[in-house]
């Protein structure tokens, strides 16, 4: 009558009267075993997600010396910025971004590389990223985006 129990589909307090019923609690080496998925919360596998819709379009803006809290979307009522506040309402916005270095190229390069700028060469302005870093141009590309 074990093996005909299905216990990964029982919730946690049928299992319990499943075990008393079958009078299991008063055998040490059956409660051992029993209560081991009773204890682990072995139930049935969670409904695996839905796959992720694909990408259509994506947009990147990077302004240089542009404060958010001069943006409409951020909050500030006497914005002028009423486009990227459109697109803020219908796309994604963070709250949060940090630079991985203070000066435009470098910062720009990491946005674009995934690197720091140790790892994309270009680590002052005017210096030019290493052509053999992947960039996320190259992989957009490939990946059909029609970028440019």
């Amino acid at each position: 009558m074990f093996t005909k129990l299905t216990m990964t589909t029982m919730n946690f307090s049928k299992r319990l009267r499943v075990l008393r019923r079958l009078r299991v609690l008063r055998d040490g080496c059956r409660v051992t075993f029993l209560l081991f998925p009773l204890c682990t919360g072995c139930t049935a596998p969670p409904p695996s997600p839905p796959a992720p819709a694909e990408a259509r379009h994506l947009l990147l803006i990077t302004i240089d010396t542009l404060r958010a809290d001069r943006v409409g979307a951020y909050g500030y009522a006497r914005a002028r910025t009423p486009n990227i506040d459109a697109l803020a309402a219908r796309g994604v916005r963070f709250d949060q971004a940090f630079a991985t270095a203070p000066i435009t190229l470098p910062s720009h390069a990491s946005l674009m590389t995934g690197r720091y700028p140790p790892g994309h060469g270009a680590r002052h302005n005017g210096m030019r990223v290493d052509a053999a870093v992947p960039s996320l141009t190259t992989t957009l590309s490939k990946a059909s985006f029609a970028t440019g």
